[in-house]
């Protein structure tokens, strides 16, 4: 710890999340002397892959669970392949099974995905590929976005900006320039069903709408989150998702290697108390390591928490207007997301069976379980909105197994399971006999579960420190997007604090496994010839 105290560093970051490691891994290969400090035992925050505590034999990812906004560029700059990232493909990519016996596969084979509505509706099956077409876009425009600097428009020097902004928008053409509109201000819902119209289809498709947001499929911004999910670039399509030999665990571990390849200095199990600031600006952190209080000097300081954790949690009061530390507090944290994570029996006499009429293997794509379709979501999110537990929860199951052996010896299954809507405190045991009580309608889950491990909201902010157990480090509807995130005249990384920075979802583009925000954070920081 000594040693620690005798340095001085160009940048602390606080966190060893994906995005504070894409951050550090960027300055470190500018030639900067860089601290990274991880206040838990393992790199990753919320991308991290642990042992099951009831079967440590096999591997779960414990908060995340599939890869697809990850873009190819932090990929390529980072040499993440090299460094032991490993995607493994999901075809077919979306099943959802009925009570009714009828079942949806959507696959990578748009002629395959066809067949499967047809079975719905023939007219749907014909409008499909103009709704996908339509996605893919308004995302290439969306995901070019995503690596900008938020212009400040309250900033004259970014009016600039703002107009060269404005020409790529207009650029776009009258129908994409509507489609984008549509896409940030109205509902999954109706924005689905401009193409389609029969269940499950609508439903399985606004399910992606709603994952981490509180409010159901028919909430005006909900079609933002739905294109937030499509933009990835990993394969040549758009939106293509896929698991992480592994688990997500392996996207920290190799931006890990990356980070220390690059002269980055990283400790776990340190605690960040406190942010050192005075009339000049930041000096350093007081954090406890293995227990032990330490002062570390740096010339600045990178939080890649949410704003929060940032301002309220550790940075002194008396050195942030009034109003800016107001408008953090008012920024909706509000969640309604838990995580299950299960390991089950595969072998010959006790696997998983679905009641529905598909009889092959567990499929490797997500399994959406949305009742008969958008009506039952939103009836489930009805439930959250008077303050209970969806008696009907919507869940998304993704089994890495099907494609990734090392994560549990043979003859097990592991489950990844993604449930909504919970208020903050809903107790462990309570969601998890509410997912087995849902599961249970479409398969036999209870006799072939082995073990389960459950995150709640609450536990989600206790042992990640996302506040309100916001997945996204805060909600993003349209006020809480772009030049609005964090906070409106805050969008560019930097704080009313002279030398401190930030690097998390909390900034542009928002949540998911991203790296964007890191990336983004790393050039504007350079910027200044530090």
């Amino acid at each position: 710890m000594g040693a620690l105290a005798r340095k001085k560093y160009d940048a602390i970051v606080i966190g060893g999340g994906h995005n504070g490691l894409v951050f550090a891994t960027y300055l470190g290969q500018a030639g900067k002397k860089v601290l990274l400090l991880e206040q838990r035992h393992i790199l990753g925050g919320a991308c991290v892959s642990e042992p099951f505590s009831g079967f440590p034999e096999a591997l779960q990812t414990t908060a995340s669970y599939v890869l697809s906004i990850f873009p190819r560029k932090i990929m390529y700059d980072l040499g993440l392949e090299e460094r032991g990232l490993t995607l493994l493909d999901r075809d077919p990519n979306a099943f959802t099974p009925l009570r009714d016996g009828r079942y949806l596969m959507r696959y990578d084979d748009p002629a395959r995905t066809t067949a499967q509505i047809a079975k719905f509706s023939e007219r749907d099956a014909l409008n499909y590929a103009a709704f996908e077409r339509s996605i893919a876009r308004v995302a290439r425009f969306a995901a070019e976005m995503m690596f900008m600097t938020p212009p400040d428009p309250f900033r004259k020097r970014d009016w600039f900006k703002l107009l060269s902004l404005g020409r790529k928008v207009l650029g776009l053409g009258q129908e994409d320039f509507s489609t984008l509109v549509e896409l940030f201000s109205v509902s999954a819902y109706d924005y689905v069903r401009r193409y389609v119209r029969s269940e499950p289809l609508v439903g399985t498709i606004c399910s992606d709408g709603i994952i981490g947001t509180c409010g159901g499929p028919r909430a005006p911004g909900t079609a933002y989150v739905l294109l937030h999910h499509d933009i990835g670039d990993l394969a040549d399509e758009p939106g293509k998702w896929f698991y992480v030999q592994g688990g997500m665990g392996g996207v920290a571990d190799s931006l890990a290697n990356a980070a220390r390849a690059a002269g980055v200095e990283i400790v776990v199990n340190a605690d960040v108390q406190q942010i050192l600031v005075n009339k000049n600006g930041v000096e350093g952190v007081a954090a406890t390591i293995e227990g032990t209080p330490v002062n570390i000097a740096s010339k600045a300081v990178v939080s890649s928490a949410d704003a929060y954790q940032t301002f309220v949690r550790m940075l002194p009061p008396g050195y942030l207007p009034i109003g800016f530390l107001g408008d953090v507090k008012r920024i909706d944290y509000s969640s309604p997301t838990w995580k299950v994570n299960m390991v089950v029996e595969d072998n010959a006499d006790r696997h998983l069976k679905w009641f529905c009429n598909y009889k092959g293997p567990t499929p490797p794509g997500t399994i959406h379980l949305i009742g008969e379709g958008a009506d039952d979501i939103e009836r489930a999110y009805d439930d959250m909105k008077y303050g209970k537990l969806s008696k009907h929860p919507v869940l998304e199951i993704c089994v890495p197994t099907t494609r990734d052996m090392t994560l549990a010896p043979r003859g097990y299954h592991v489950l990844s399971i993604l449930g909504q809507y919970a208020p903050f405190d809903t107790p462990r045991e309570l969601l998890l006999e509410r997912t087995l009580a849902t599961m249970e309608q479409y398969c036999n889950i209870r006799d072939v579960l082995v073990t389960a491990d459950v995150l709640s909201p609450k536990d989600m902010e206790e042992r990640f420190r996302l506040t309100g157990g916001n997945i996204f480090q805060g909600a993003m509807p349209l006020k809480q997007l772009f030049s609005m995130r964090p906070l409106p005249g805050w969008a560019r990384y930097r704080s009313p604090v002279k030398n401190l920075w930030m690097c998390g979802s909390a900034c542009h583009p928002g949540g998911g496994v991203t790296g964007i925000p890191g990336h983004n954070a790393a050039r504007e920081f350079l910027k200044k010839g530090w």
